[in-house]
């Protein structure tokens, strides 16, 4: 290329010299200036393939296993691009939601791997279970979001997580006896919460056991209630319906994905509004559609924190 570049020079040169007369014979300096201005733009065209070689852009495949944590994407993005990772310039990204689908997540993560992207950044709790358990063999790391960290094993430890995977921690035990706590003081007569979880899937059981030494500190019952489907949360509702007494005042939600799909809440909100139950949401969504209150993260401000690491 340096060769191409040079010859360009020679010839051009002898071309300004032959060229530059005007037709008396003199010397045109406004030509000769054009000329050189001319012989430094090939120059540097030619030589910008060798001497400044392309940037890399770089891959980055995103999971969003709930689509109520979708402005974490935003967040994440916004502060990728004051670290000058731009958008369709330097990097590229691949975002996939799947939603309470975890085989549509093994797929996304087995793609992700194929295509041998540069980072995963995947989240919450399950979803990044999957990230790691899919990616094994590669080295492409991970950066996780909204994960307990001492409920699955996805990490060593916060201070050395070992492996190719860090993450931002979910302070998911604090945060669930504080919004317990809060439902209580909006509501100091509640006696009995209704409290729904996926016992076979569960990724917070260190919360649950938080949230049962809470209630029984506040001398609340807790009404638990397994479930496996959306079949077990209609029947238990429905079997409640039929008693004179439906046996809760109050539903607290546990950030558990099938308690969280559109199916399970409309199930519960039409419930809530029927029996004038005050709920304690766990995302922020739901406050706006019926729920009391919502204690949590900043959605966005998580996905900036992803960023940093």
């Amino acid at each position: 290329m340096k060769n191409v570049a040079g010859l360009l020079v020679i010839v051009i040169s002898w071309y300004i010299g032959k060229t530059v007369k005007n037709k008396n014979g003199v010397k045109n300096a406004r030509s000769w200036w054009r000329g050189i201005t001319i012989i430094i733009s090939i120059l540097g065209l030619g030589l910008s393939g060798c001497v400044f070689p392309n940037k890399k852009v770089y891959h980055v495949g995103i999971l969003c296993g709930v689509d109520s944590l979708a402005a974490t994407i935003d967040g994440f993005i916004t502060k990728m691009n004051d670290y000058g990772y731009i958008e369709n310039q330097n990097i590229v990204y691949d975002i996939q939601k799947t939603y309470f689908d975890p085989q549509g997540e093994k797929r996304a993560i087995e793609r992700f791997v194929e295509e041998k992207v540069d980072l995963i950044f995947a989240f919450p709790h399950d979803t990044a279970l999957t990230a790691k358990n899919n990616s094994q063999g590669s080295d492409i790391p991970i950066v996780f979001a909204y994960v307990n960290i001492e409920d699955i094993n996805l990490v060593n430890s916060l201070r050395e997580p070992g492996g190719n995977i860090t993450g931002v921690q979910h302070p998911l035990d604090s945060l669930t006896v504080k919004r317990f706590e809060l439902l209580l003081d909006f509501d100091p007569t509640i006696r009995r919460v209704w409290v729904a979880y996926d016992n076979n899937v569960s990724v917070f059981p260190t919360a649950l056991k938080a949230l049962r030494i809470a209630a029984q500190s506040r001398q609340v019952s807790l009404v638990e209630v397994s479930i496996s489907n959306l079949e077990d949360i209609k029947a238990d509702l429905d079997n409640r319906e039929k008693m004179a007494d439906i046996g809760m005042d109050a539903i607290f939600l546990m950030p558990d994905q099938l308690i969280q799909s559109k199916s399970s809440w409309d199930l519960i909100k039409v419930f809530a509004q029927k029996h004038n139950l005050p709920i304690s949401a766990n995302i922020y969504a739901q406050i706006e559609d019926c729920a009391l209150f919502h204690l949590g993260n900043d959605y966005t401000e998580v996905g900036r924190k992803a960023a940093y690491l």
